[in-house]
């Protein structure tokens, strides 16, 4: 009998707990790293944060008397990856021009005599043929891409030098290719397997939503109010500011020092700045915000693929990008860790118009042909959408993926968080814009429109006798500002359509007859007054945090970091250090249980940390050894909600209402709206007429038992969305009590 060949996924999984202390693999990690073992193309999309490098690094560690090659397009991102490797104890080397000719001998040697186990190189050295000789003296059998995205004409960041990588397939023949990348959509992802010449591979797709990230989006106004509003809300935390200009850049830049921030800037030269200064003054930021002694850069889109920070707690747009994969590549540099953070956009109706022009200049001048001057222009009512619409924006960017999003409130963006106002005429306001349009024969764009709902008596409106149409005057009692901003809100729920040329037009689409024949009915928002509020997922991570320690721990590694040259990421992550300070271990033992802590960390840090956590502890009268079953996530969310809720039920047993509950808790009114469900579903009140209005209750009842209690969307259209989620699942809770 043919003795089974040997699962290696066990001796994987103690390699990486030994390695990189972490006990358990991510979702779809797993399969990726069966593929790599068995000798299987692949392409992996994991959302930033997700732990693609895993990926190919386990197997490359796990090998004996071979080389991974991975090909990476910064330098800096391969000497971040090649620190922590051998932070790891995973013998990693890279070959760049930073290089002396001495370095460069010394590399060959260690990889000549099989010491290595990864070799990074950028795409301009893997295309030279005395590095293709090189790789075959050594017998390379593994290639991974990282940056995968960059291979493809439909992607965000496509790259020339990438494109030719296509050919090394023709030169290693037996060798197996995995690409990796965070943001890809369906037609990207084929454009990278026919690139890359891909044989059957597994292709895998993570979860493209990152619960951890809060999401906002606001008309730009007083952008500087509205920055400092947001660094003042990440006081000492790091962070990027993204500007769409070079001088936007400078200017911030200068304004934010001036009022004390220790703020560095990050972009291309200026037409009359020497290249070797810029050159100085962006590898000065890179290694300032790399090493932690900076925290808070403004740069232009320039900046963040050669960042491997993993403890950014917030990136702020002040312009709208070109693209929704461009959002997604840059705001998803926040939170990698895992750990909350928000990802704020500011936008103006200017936005679309700048890179429209950016796009149809690059046409006219050859450096793009249509096919990629109208992908450019889709992309961009993509993103315009994105910012105008009511949708919650976890959905948005999830759905625009090919990905389906089912829960009804996300708790992690402004619209869920009930930040946001909707307009209580809603339908009508948008009846009434959808029929100038009709009247003005849709022949106008958004600033004429307005004009005339407003009733300006201008030169132009008066000439063209528009001042005698039925619509003229209707929304007079409104600012041209917000019917602006509703116009672009239609356009992006595709309620309306907006052409795209250099002066768009107005014009109505199937969904507007719906709208002006009742059929349909329309949410408009406006900026509310509620103070941001704190997502889900960060008073789950705070939980039991001791902030006193969790800092100290903080400044410990920055030091140590310092003295030794590194990132401080690569020591230990933020997240780690909070586990460490909710359970104050006081043994080796107890503090290797804690994700991230490896065996050499142990052995390295692990007596400064008893000392520095036991000290503390003692000083603060704390408890220790704290149970690490509250370090799992969804248990500590399950904690944080329970104990929350238990604590909101008094007041629904007083018949207080949800709003009135989350301003005595100081809780947002969404998570509030969580807690009564969980309060129904518990007690089984006899009522839930403090809460839901009878005859709405009873439209709802009659909707829900027609279309079931599992899914609420179709109760939700069928109540013509009058009843909002948040009830029907209050009344849901309510059947199931009684049930």
């Amino acid at each position: 009998m043919t003795a089974m060949p040997k699962d290696p996924l066990p001796e994987i999984q103690a390699l990486i707990t030994r390695h990189w202390g972490y006990r358990e693999l991510r979702p779809l990690q797993e399969q990726a790293i069966r593929a790599n073992l068995e000798r299987r193309d692949s392409l992996v999309v994991m959302p930033t944060g997700g732990g693609k490098s895993l990926c190919f690094q386990a197997p490359a560690a796990y090998r004996t008397g071979e080389i991974t090659v991975v090909i990476s397009p910064l330098i800096s991102l391969m000497k971040d990856q090649v620190d922590a490797l051998k932070a790891a104890e995973i013998a990693a080397i890279r070959v760049d021009s930073t290089l002396d000719e001495e370095e460069k001998t010394q590399a060959a040697r260690e990889l000549r005599a099989g010491r290595v186990r990864l070799l990074f190189a950028s795409p301009e050295r893997m295309m030279t043929d005395r590095f293709q000789s090189f790789l075959k003296e050594l017998g390379v059998r593994t290639f991974a891409i990282d940056e995968a995205h960059c291979i493809s004409h439909w992607g965000h960041d496509f790259r020339p030098e990438y494109r030719q990588l296509a050919s090394i397939r023709e030169k290693f023949p037996e060798a197996t290719f995995h690409g990796f990348t965070a943001t890809a959509t369906e037609q990207v992802r084929q454009d990278i397997i026919d690139q890359l010449k891909l044989r059957n591979p597994a292709v895998l797709v993570g979860n493209f939503d990152r619960p951890n990230l809060l999401y906002r989006v606001l008309p730009r106004k007083n952008f500087v109010d509205q920055v400092l509003a947001t660094l003042e809300r990440h006081r000492g935390q790091a962070g990027i500011i993204y500007c769409p200009s070079r001088n936007k850049v400078d200017q911030l830049t200068v304004r934010l020092k001036d009022l004390g921030y220790n703020a560095m800037h990050y972009r291309a030269a200026h037409p009359d700045e020497s290249a070797d200064q810029n050159t100085y003054d962006r590898k000065a930021t890179h290694d300032a915000f790399r090493a932690g002694t900076c925290d808070l850069v403004v740069a232009t889109v320039a900046f963040g693929m050669g960042i491997d920070r993993s403890d950014l707690r917030f990136v702020l747009h002040t312009g709208m990008p070109k693209s929704i994969e461009h959002y997604q590549q840059e705001a998803g540099r926040a939170g990698r860790d895992g750990l909350e953070a928000e990802c704020i956009l500011l936008h103006s109706g200017g936005d679309m118009m700048m890179w429209k022009k950016m796009a149809e200049k690059a046409f006219e001048e050859k450096r793009i042909d249509r096919a990629l001057l109208e992908h450019s222009k889709s992309q961009l009512e993509q993103i315009n959408s994105y910012c105008n619409g009511s949708k919650c924006r976890h959905r948005v960017l999830v759905e625009h993926f090919g990905q389906e999003f089912t829960i009804e409130n996300c708790g992690a963006c402004d619209l869920c968080l009930g930040e946001i106002d909707f307009e209580p005429d809603s339908t009508v306001i948008a009846q009434k814009i959808l029929s100038c349009v009709a009247r003005v024969g849709e022949r106008f764009g958004g600033g004429h429109v307005a004009s005339v709902l407003r009733g300006v008596e201008n030169e132009r409106i008066l000439k063209l006798e528009h001042n005698q149409l039925s619509t003229f005057g209707l929304l007079k009692d409104y600012p041209d500002r917000a019917i602006r901003d509703w116009v672009s809100q239609l356009v992006g729920e595709e309620l309306l359509t907006q052409t795209s040329d250099e002066y768009p037009v107005l014009k109505l689409n199937g969904e507007s007859w719906q709208v002006m024949k009742g059929k349909r009915s329309v949410r408009l928002t406006r900026l509310g007054k509620a103070a941001p509020k704190r997502s889900q997922a960060e008073e789950a991570n705070w939980e039991g945090v001791n902030v006193p320690i969790f800092d100290a721990l903080r400044n410990w590694r920055r030091e140590l970091a310092s003295r030794n040259g590194v990132a401080p990421f690569t020591i230990f992550h933020d997240s780690s250090l909070r586990d460490i300070s909710r359970v104050r271990p006081t043994t080796l033992d107890k503090l290797h249980q804690i994700s991230g802590v490896g065996e050499l960390k142990l052995k390295q840090y692990g007596a400064a940390i008893l000392e520095l956590v036991g000290r503390m502890s003692k000083e603060i009268g704390l408890s220790a050894d704290n149970s690490t079953e509250v370090l799992k996530p969804e248990t500590k969310s399950r904690q944080v909600a329970t104990m929350a809720a238990t604590e909101a039920f008094p007041y629904f047993r007083e018949g207080k209402s949800v709003a009135e509950v989350a301003q005595i808790l100081g809780k947002a009114v969404s998570t509030v709206g969580d807690y009564l469900v969980g309060f129904i579903e518990e007690k089984k009140p006899e009522s839930i007429d403090p809460w839901v209005a009878p005859a709405v209750r009873d439209r709802a009842i009659e909707a829900i038992n027609e279309y079931g209690r599992l899914r609420l969307k179709p109760a939700f259209l069928a109540l013509n969305q009058e009843v909002p989620y948040e009830t029907i699942r209050v009344v849901v809770a309510f059947m199931n009590a009684r049930s």
